[in-house]
């Protein structure tokens, strides 16, 4: 389906530049079963048709994704994961999903229920600003020529938005974990441009998570002679990707 050509490549893509920016890589969690037989995005119930081979794997996936987010909190207290898909809406837009509803979009959203509570908890932007204002990972890409929902440009979404699936849901930091998580929902014409425009993506990734997570952390004392330099560095890159539905 074309609303998934090219997304497995440039989740690939992004981990490498990330790693080549930084010299760490990112967890990279892959489903690689079609979206007919396992929808990993969804709870267990409507995700695998009952079926015992298609469950398996929906655990096998989750269970990596635990695996990885008790990393980073067991070594670095806090951490985001992004959440790679491809759309196809008419509008063209990065759809940027916080578990947050449209409709709750369009009137005063709360942190509370969302996921990215944990980063409003400890950031010194407020969050508004944090979800669609200047310091934004939504008007950080538009600055870049990728047009973002929400954002200072499009603060509340059009008729159809993907605002987030069960795993920014389930893996988030609306419940109570540090670990927070965005739904990164790209248009074609950005995935399949992938070598260059995933080059920048991550470089729009690299800025965002260095002031929203090391600079603006609550949990990591810079100045402490405790901190190593290797959870600094994973602090900055232990977050997830991942696609679905190759």
């Amino acid at each position: 389906m074309v609303r998934d050509t090219f997304t497995l490549e440039m989740a690939v893509t992004l981990r490498s530049e990330l790693s080549l920016m930084l010299g760490e890589r990112p967890h990279l969690v892959i489903c690689n079963l079609n979206r007919r037989k396992l929808d990993v995005n969804r709870d267990l119930d409507n995700a695998a048709q009952h079926n015992p081979h298609a469950e398996k794997a929906w655990r096998d996936y989750h269970a990596f994704i635990k695996l990885a987010r008790a990393r980073v909190v067991r070594n670095c207290g806090r951490g985001v994961i992004f959440d790679v898909h491809g759309q196809s809406h008419p509008e063209k837009l990065v759809e940027l999903g916080y578990a947050l509803s449209s409709d709750q979009l369009h009137s005063l959203p709360t942190p509370e229920h969302s996921s990215i509570r944990c980063l409003s908890q400890c950031s010194r932007y407020n969050f508004e600003n944090i979800l669609r204002g200047p310091q934004s990972l939504g008007a950080r890409l538009t600055q870049e020529g990728f047009i973002s929902v929400p954002s200072p440009v499009h603060p509340t979404p059009p008729a159809k938005y993907y605002s987030g699936g069960y795993t920014v849901q389930e893996w988030g930091s609306s419940m109570s974990s540090t670990v927070d998580a965005i739904q990164l929902e790209l248009p074609f014409h950005i995935r399949e441009q992938y070598k260059k425009t995933g080059v920048i993506i991550a470089s729009v990734i690299a800025d965002f998570i260095t002031d929203m997570y090391i600079l603006n952390s609550c949990y990591v004392n810079l100045r402490s002679s405790q901190v190593s330099p290797r959870c600094l560095s994973q602090l900055f890159w232990d977050f997830l990707e991942r696609i679905f539905y190759i």
